[in-house]
């Protein structure tokens, strides 16, 4: 596969079963690239065992800090009926379905991996809805602006949970027993619900690259006193615009098309993830780490958890990328 994909200059990696170390050695001298390849297309697995403790890192965070009766606090204060009931299910939702997700990409078990990401889903579906759209119609100043930004992050985050749900589905079999007519039901779609996930990942930037444009961006880089603005402001923009594009619209290009040697489809998706992850890095550490360290409070914690929605953004990119890697 890695000989067909890179040309002639990949047939050295194939011939190295069964070489000793010398001839490795060699190979990698003589073609760094295809070497440098055909190592990541073996360890896109281990990319996607890394984003998903990332991707997991907010539930998992809330489901240690808040405990059963955290969560029966929330209901209460939201007022739903039946507090210890609802809160209970929160508890069992969001930290449970994280587990499941965890433990199925571990074990390589894509219903579990299914069920759990659902649930994840359910929980943010509620607490979205609770926690910051029914609040925004009431708030004013600086607190809309916090409901809206954890509101669009939670959407990037479901978005997540979705382009993984479409993939999982195409590791199922028609022919399982018991869900095997099921499966065959939603196998034809499960490209379509993948997409529609990474068109959530990315909603967020693009709302927000709309909203700001460049000229919003430069401000921004301005305030947190980036050096040269102006093109700090540009790079920005171009960083979640343009990343969020390939990511978006790579599963859209003919599956024929090749930028080299290499899949079209592969290459720009794992550009635009990597564009969106150095652009998270950089809005994290200037908008909320930094913050976080100075601030105390509800200010404080604020910070804290956009800060760790922010890194369970970058774990659905990096779990993109690990998807992507063995199809480079």
């Amino acid at each position: 596969a890695v000989a067909t994909a890179a040309g002639d200059g990949a047939a050295g990696p194939a011939a190295l079963r069964g070489a000793g170390p010398s001839a490795a050695i060699r190979l990698a001298a003589e073609d760094p690239l295809s070497t440098h390849v055909a190592w990541w297309r073996q360890h896109g697995a281990g990319v996607v065992d890394a984003g998903g403790p990332v991707l997991m890192l907010v539930f998992l965070m809330s489901g240690l800090e808040n405990g059963i009766f955290g969560f029966i606090g929330i209901a209460r204060a939201l007022q739903y009926p039946l507090p210890a009931f609802v809160g209970c299910m929160g508890a069992l939702f969001n930290t449970g379905g994280a587990v499941m997700v965890l433990v199925g990409l571990f074990i390589s078990d894509a219903l579990l991996v299914i069920a759990g990401a659902k649930m994840v889903i359910i929980f943010l579906i509620f607490a979205s809805y609770s926690g910051h759209y029914k609040p925004l119609s009431s708030a004013e100043g600086q607190e809309k602006v916090k409901h809206q930004q954890s509101l669009a992050n939670n959407v990037s985050l479901g978005g997540c949970l979705v382009m993984l749900i479409g993939h999982e589905i195409m590791q199922l079999s028609p022919s399982a027993p018991l869900i095997g007519p099921v499966v065959a039901f939603y196998l034809p779609l499960a490209p379509g619900i993948s997409t529609v996930g990474r068109f959530l990942m990315v909603f967020p930037f693009v709302s927000a690259g709309a909203k700001l444009g460049v000229a919003g961006f430069t401000g921004i880089a301005r305030h947190f006193g980036f050096p040269l603005p102006a093109i700090s402001g540009f790079l920005a923009f171009l960083f979640s615009q343009l990343g969020s594009s390939l990511v978006l619209l790579s599963p859209f290009l003919p599956s024929r098309w090749s930028i080299g040697p290499f899949n079209a489809q592969v290459v720009t998706s794992i550009a635009g993830a990597k564009m969106l992850i150095i652009f998270l890095i950089i809005a994290s550490y200037s908008g909320h780490f930094r913050p976080m360290v100075t601030s105390e409070g509800p200010e404080q914690r604020h910070h804290m958890l956009s800060l760790a929605k922010n890194v369970s953004i970058i774990g659905g990119m990096l779990i993109i990328i690990g998807f992507d890697l063995p199809r480079l």
